[in-house]
């Protein structure tokens, strides 16, 4: 009788751990699939656009506020598949980088959210909709300017942690000794550490035009790492806690 009741014990634990890999990978997956779609199809704009150009180009993206909502529940998606897998990543050898992990996703994924939703999203597509309605009008010229300057900082700080600070981290937790890989340390390292600078640079103010072109690198590169982490936990399954 204890026996049965522990086989029965056993297998429903195993059945939660398989459901718990089977999300995380689902998790990670999704959002790194919508996260290549909307960086490829989201409009390259000069970082050198005047503010009355920029809003001209946003008015002229009719797809701009659902790419913009594509893209924040692209980054809801792997926000939680990265919580949720550093949740397994947190016993030995992961330890205290796993929980660095979750955390900088949580800060990041919910500045990311804020930014890409509703200031790059909403308001600023709202902005775009007014001034094409009365083009030239200062007062809306210098609204969008003082809110593009914010999206710009947001972004920067955006790129310096959720790209940046929590792949860094992800890759210090996959160290040797998990079952993931080198190689998918490493290139976690790399984008990380890819999101840390371009970030930097973007909060000072410097090389724009070469963090314009670096920020959609690395964000091309968090996604195909993310999907690579979906599918190696899907291979691996439970065994990938370790």
């Amino acid at each position: 009788m204890v026996a049965e009741l522990n086989r029965s014990r056993s297998g429903a634990g195993g059945s939660r751990q398989r459901n718990e890999h089977t999300l995380v990978s689902v998790l990670l997956g999704s959002g790194a699939l919508l996260g290549v779609v909307g960086n490829v199809f989201h409009p390259v704009l000069d970082p050198g656009l005047s503010t009355q150009a920029f809003l001209d180009a946003v008015h002229a993206a009719p797809w701009w506020r659902a790419l913009h909502l594509l893209i924040t529940l692209s980054v809801v998606l792997l926000t939680a598949g990265l919580v949720l897998l550093a949740r397994r990543l947190v016993s030995p050898p992961g330890g205290d980088a796993a929980r660095v992990t979750a955390v900088l996703a949580l800060i990041g994924g919910t500045l990311f959210v804020a930014v890409i939703g509703a200031v790059d999203g909403a308001a600023m597509s709202a902005l775009a909709d007014v001034s094409a309605g009365a083009p030239g009008q200062d007062v809306i010229v210098a609204a969008a300017a003082g809110l593009r300057a914010m999206d710009n900082g947001l972004l920067s700080l955006v790129v310096a942690l959720f790209m940046g600070g929590t792949f860094v981290a992800l890759g210090a937790a996959l160290r040797a000794g998990t079952s993931f890989g080198a190689w998918l340390r490493w290139s976690s390292l790399v984008i990380g550490g890819a999101g840390i600078g371009t970030g930097t640079l973007m909060f000072l103010g410097v090389a724009a035009e070469f963090t314009n072109y670096t920020f959609r690198v690395v964000a091309l590169g968090v996604t195909v790492v993310a999907l690579a982490l979906a599918i190696q936990v899907l291979r691996l399954g439970p065994s990938s806690r370790h």
